[in-house]
């Protein structure tokens, strides 16, 4: 994939989401900045670093910092304070450098609304970064989140690209704005989340999502999403994977693959500001060869009350979804919305799935609430026990496999399911036995054979 930067250059991102920039741009100036450095002269440079993110800021201001160069940040080191990046045009790269951890960006203990807050820029990239809030208890889920957002993305910001970063104990990772678009998040571990409201006002609380979505065009590849919950007043547990929230603009055209989703309070919200109204659609979104283990849902549309909205053509395309503990939302459906919708075509395409449901009663979806007109699906793989159903009714081309042992799959002996080996053995129906859904790779980046074969990994 290649996006175009003006007439200068091009951004080439690979399978991993990482990327790299062709050289009609100047080699751009390298800077660094170490907060443990104890020398009297500090001008940015490797043997005389800056110390602090206002010096940097400061640089970037006065333009001694220019379009192409890197600012490197001291791995191992600490670094407070937010960082504001208004009205700029890269290419800018934000990395580190030396051995050891990744450079940490903290809390102090003073609630702020986000650690990076990006207004109005393009072609900014921050790799190899932790952020987190060691004022915190990481294993209390009922503190409120004093970073509330890591990186808000916002006013017409388009092309940053969030890779490769450490994010905890915050309450949203990532914020894409309604005005922004084409942003890249790929490659970074998201966990262990806090709410950012969580009161005894009623159906307010909110927070402990790894990322919220209101624009289109982005690209959320290769990331690890676990432990995205907290606790809450209202809904005892909240939080989640992915806010599709609609704010003003149609969200559409964002890519989600090759993710991870592990222990969280559901995976995707479809939602919208409280005006009640569904004011610009949710649409053609693709989410493709991506794990879910023990999320308790895979989805839930907001298509009635304060916070309405419309969903169509959410392509869900060779995932892996597995339920194997109790629901933490105390729902048991996979699919689910408010209320039904039976003037509405396609609000939901399934190909080439593994749903593997062993918590007791689950459902995939249920008819009393999806109509067959709102689901287009065909040759997923069915694995369902101790009471698990389909909800509606299936195929020729589905497959159900019964017992909580299948054979078309290499090694499921691990107790946590996180662990299992998903390749396909040979000679399974998971082999060439998908259907065509214009996918290229694999969750492991290898080439995708025709007819596909149905789950995350082609047999190789």
């Amino acid at each position: 994939m290649s996006i175009r930067i003006g007439k200068n250059a091009t951004i080439i991102l690979n399978r991993t989401g990482n990327f790299r920039i062709t050289s009609e741009y100047r080699l751009g100036n390298s800077w660094y900045v170490s907060s443990t450095y104890a020398g009297g002269t500090s001008n940015g440079q490797f043997d005389t670093p800056w110390k602090t993110i206002q010096n940097v800021r400061t640089a970037i201001d006065n333009n001694t910092i220019k379009q192409g160069d890197t600012i490197y940040f001291k791995r191992g080191d600490t670094f407070s304070g937010t960082f504001n990046f208004y009205y700029k045009t890269g290419p800018y790269t934000f990395s580190a450098y030396g051995t050891g951890n990744k450079p940490k960006f903290i809390c102090t203990g003073v609630t702020v609304d986000q650690l990076f807050d990006i207004q109005g820029s393009s072609y900014l990239t921050f790799d190899n970064f932790e952020i987190t809030d060691p004022t915190l208890n990481p294993t209390d889920r009922s503190e409120l989140a004093k970073i509330q957002v890591a990186f808000r993305v916002q006013l017409g910001s388009s092309n940053i690209t969030i890779q490769n970063c450490d994010i905890s104990l915050v309450g949203i990772a990532a914020v894409f704005t309604d005005s922004t678009s084409t942003n890249i998040f790929s490659g970074c571990n998201v966990s262990n989340l806090r709410m950012i409201v969580n009161d005894v006002s009623p159906d307010n609380d909110y927070g402990a999502n790894a990322i919220n979505l209101q624009s289109s065009n982005n690209v959320i590849i290769n990331n690890v999403f676990s432990g995205c919950w907290a606790e809450s007043y209202d809904y005892i547990y909240d939080g989640g994977g992915i806010e599709f929230f609609e704010e003003g603009a149609i969200i559409e055209n964002n890519i989600i693959a090759y993710n991870t989703f592990y222990d969280n309070n559901g995976s995707f919200e479809f939602g919208s500001s409280n005006d009640g109204i569904a004011n610009n659609p949710i649409q053609n979104n693709i989410i493709a060869y991506n794990k879910f283990v023990n999320c308790s849902s895979i989805f839930y549309i907001n298509n009635n009350g304060q916070y309405k909205t419309s969903v169509s053509n959410l392509q869900l395309y060779n995932n892996v979804i597995l339920q194997t503990t109790a629901s933490r939302t105390g729902g048991k459906r996979m699919f689910g919305m408010a209320v039904t919708e039976p003037a509405v075509n396609n609000i939901i395409t399934f190909k080439n799935n593994i749903f593997y449901l062993s918590n007791t009663g689950s459902l995939v979806a249920t008819s009393s609430l999806f109509s067959s007109n709102n689901l287009v699906h065909s040759n997923n793989v069915y694995t369902l026990f101790n009471g698990s159903k389909v909800g509606f009714t299936t195929g020729s081309t589905d497959f159900f496999s019964t017992g909580s042992n299948p054979t078309y799959w290499a090694d499921i002996s691990n107790a946590d399911p996180i662990s299992w080996s998903y390749n396909p053995t040979l000679g399974s129906i998971l082999i060439n036995n998908g259907t065509n859904v214009n996918q290229t790779l694999d969750f492991a980046g290898n080439s995708v054979s025709t007819p596909p074969e149905i789950g995350i990994l082609e047999y190789i």
